[in-house]
C-alpha cells in the first residue's frame, strides 16, 4: 500500500474505531489487563505500515464500523468486508502490572497513549456539569465530586514507568470556575513528580484569567499547556460549548501568545474537534492559527456514550482527510514544528496531519 492508501484506512479507522468481536477482545485483553478505558482514547494500538493508529473500541458507535480484526496464522490483521492489512499490535507495558508502595495499581493513575507518551487525569471532573453548561461532546466523570489522585502517588507511578520507556507525560483534568480555571491543581503533582524524575509534562487546561497560574506552573517544573478551543465558530462554540464558550477567543490568543514567548517556536498546539462545523470555519481557523505560530491537530469527533451528542455520527472520514491535509499545508507554509510538541502532535496515534507533513 502506498502512503495514500495507508492514511485513507487509518482515517476511517480513528474516525469510526473497531467493531467488537471476539477476536478484538481477545486484542484488547492483551494490551489492557487493567480493563480501562477511562481516557475515551485507551482503544486498540497498533501499526499499519509505518502509521501508528489507536484505535477507538468498545463504545456504542464502534458497534457500526466495518473494521474488525483478525488473527490469521499468529498474525494479526485490520479487516475491512474483503480487504484485510496486517498490523503491528502495540504490548502492554510490564509496569501495567505493578503497584505503588501504597499498594495502588499503576494503571489506576496512569495508561499509555499512543508509543510514547503516559496520560493521567489528575482531577476527574469539570465544573461545568455542576451548572449543565458542558461541552456537549464530552463524556468526562458526571459525579461531580472533585477527586484528586494523590500526588506522591501519582508521582511514584510516573516514575516506575519512565524507567520502562522515555515517555512524555500528559496530565489532564476539567475546569473550575476559580479564576486559575484548574491550573494550581497541577502545582502538588508537579513539585512531587520532580522529585523524582525530568521527564517533560505537558498539562491540558482552558486558559486562566492572568498568565500568572502559567508562570508558577513554568517555574515548578511543568514543560508546556494544551489550550485547545476546539469549536473556532462563535455561535457554534456557545451552542455546543456554552461553559467554555465564555472564555473569550481573545483569551486564547493571548496565553498562545504568552506560552510562545516564554517556551520558544512550534511550542503551542491546539484541538480543533473535527465533524462538528463547516468546513469554511476550520479553514479559517487554521489559517489564523498557523499564522500566530499555533499548531492546530484536527481530533475526529467521536459520540462519546456519556455525553449530550452520544447519538450524532461520528466524523465523516473525509473530512477529516481534507482538514488535516489543509493542516500539514500551513505547518509547512509557516515552517512550524509539529514534532517538537509533546503531546497529540507527537504522537499521532489518533490524528493524521503530521502523517502528510
Amino acid at each position: 500500500m502506498d502512503n495514500k492508501d495507508l492514511l485513507k484506512v487509518k482515517s476511517e479507522i480513528v474516525c469510526w474505531g473497531i467493531r467488537l468481536d471476539p477476536t478484538s477482545e481477545k486484542l484488547f485483553l492483551k494490551q489492557n489487563p487493567h480493563l480501562d478505558n477511562r481516557t475515551g482514547n485507551a482503544g486498540l494500538g497498533f501499526k499499519l505500515g509505518h502509521l501508528i493508529i489507536n484505535a477507538q473500541f468498545g463504545h456504542n458507535f464502534t458497534k457500526k464500523s466495518p473494521y474488525t480484526i483478525k488473527n490469521i496464522d499468529g498474525k494479526w490483521f485490520v479487516c475491512k468486508e474483503d480487504q484485510q492489512y496486517e498490523i503491528i499490535p502495540n504490548k502492554a507495558p510490564n509496569w501495567y502490572l505493578e503497584k505503588t508502595s501504597k499498594g495502588t495499581p499503576l494503571t489506576k493513575l496512569i495508561i499509555e497513549e499512543g508509543n510514547n507518551m503516559l496520560v493521567s487525569n489528575v482531577y476527574d471532573t469539570c465544573c461545568y456539569f455542576s451548572k449543565k453548561e458542558q461541552c456537549k461532546f464530552c463524556g468526562i466523570n458526571k459525579s461531580h465530586h472533585f477527586v484528586k489522585k494523590d500526588p506522591k502517588d501519582l508521582a511514584e507511578a510516573i516514575s516506575i514507568a519512565v524507567k520502562e520507556k522515555n515517555y512524555g507525560i500528559l496530565w489532564t483534568g476539567g475546569n473550575t470556575y476559580t479564576p486559575d480555571r484548574g491550573a494550581l491543581n497541577y502545582l502538588e503533582p508537579i513539585k512531587e513528580l520532580r522529585k523524582l524524575v525530568n521527564n517533560p509534562v505537558i498539562c491540558e487546561m482552558a486558559p486562566p484569567e492572568d498568565n500568572k497560574y502559567l508562570d508558577i506552573l513554568l517555574k515548578a517544573g511543568v514543560n508546556n499547556f494544551d489550550f485547545n478551543i476546539e469549536i473556532w465558530n462563535d455561535n457554534l462554540r456557545k451552542q455546543i460549548c456554552p461553559g467554555k464558550s465564555n472564555i473569550s477567543k481573545s483569551r486564547y490568543f493571548e496565553v498562545w501568545k504568552h506560552c510562545l514567548e516564554k517556551i520558544g517556536n512550534s511550542s503551542m498546539e491546539t484541538a480543533l474537534i473535527a465533524g462538528l462545523e463547516p468546513l469554511e470555519s476550520v479553514k479559517q481557523s487554521i489559517e489564523e492559527l498557523t499564522s500566530k505560530g499555533v499548531i492546530p491537530t484536527a481530533i475526529p469527533f467521536h459520540p462519546n456514550d456519556d455525553s449530550t451528542f452520544s447519538n450524532k455520527p461520528p466524523c465523516d472520514p473525509k473530512i477529516l482527510r481534507e482538514i488535516s491535509l489543509l493542516i500539514s499545508k500551513a505547518i509547512k507554509k509557516y515552517g512550524l514544528q509539529p514534532k517538537k510538541h509533546l503531546s497529540c502532535l507527537s504522537c499521532g496515534a489518533c490524528t493524521i496531519e503530521v502523517d502528510m507533513v
